[in-house]
């Protein structure tokens, strides 16, 4: 399993928000993450929406969303354990993902579902779906690797790329990254 250690997240209030909504609303895309409350996340979304700013959920760790934090999620990537939290599926192979993408992109309007080694499969609600097969390494560490992904994913979709193009950009770097020894890492 994956150790959390929150720390200043959890501390994330209104006020704190508040001071980094010219930041927010100035933004291409907005990135969020579960170790914050959904309070704090949510006000930041709703900034980065009336901006017109993508925003893009990384649901880690894995916690029911309300439907008004639902709503204002562009983006919602999860990784394997997330996904079978959220939807009750297993994912342990590019096909999983795939499914529990689908079954996620109900809610959302584009659905990433990494699977590890085995790759990432997307879903948007109208019905694209993406399969991008896992990269050979030699995995030295995974941690981190979540992480990169999903800046990877951001930086490419304020980028305007493609979809697809998005996913191969973060499989690629983050199958980087886990080849690398920690201790190698920048």
């Amino acid at each position: 399993g994956a150790v959390i250690v929150s720390g200043a997240n959890l501390s994330l209030n209104a006020s704190g928000v508040q001071r980094t909504a010219r930041w927010i609303a100035s933004s291409d895309v907005l990135v969020l993450q579960n170790e914050v409350s959904e309070a704090a996340n949510r006000m930041a979304a709703e900034i980065a929406r009336s901006a017109g700013v993508l925003v893009v959920l990384n649901a880690a760790p894995a916690r029911p969303l309300s439907p008004q934090m639902q709503e204002l999620v562009d983006v919602l990537v999860v990784n394997a354990g997330e996904a079978q939290a959220l939807t009750g599926s297993i994912v342990q192979t590019l096909e999983g993902a795939l499914v529990a993408a689908k079954a996620l992109a109900v809610a959302f309007p584009l659905v990433v579902v990494t699977a590890g080694g085995s790759g990432v499969a997307a879903v948007s609600r109208t019905g694209d779906a993406y399969e991008i097969p896992g990269l050979t390494v030699t995995v030295e560490s995974t941690h981190g690797a979540g992480d990169e992904f999903v800046g990877q994913l951001a930086t490419a979709l304020a980028e305007g790329l493609s979809v697809e193009d998005c996913l191969v950009r973060a499989n690629v770097v983050a199958a980087a990254l886990v080849a690398t020894p920690e201790s190698q890492r920048d």
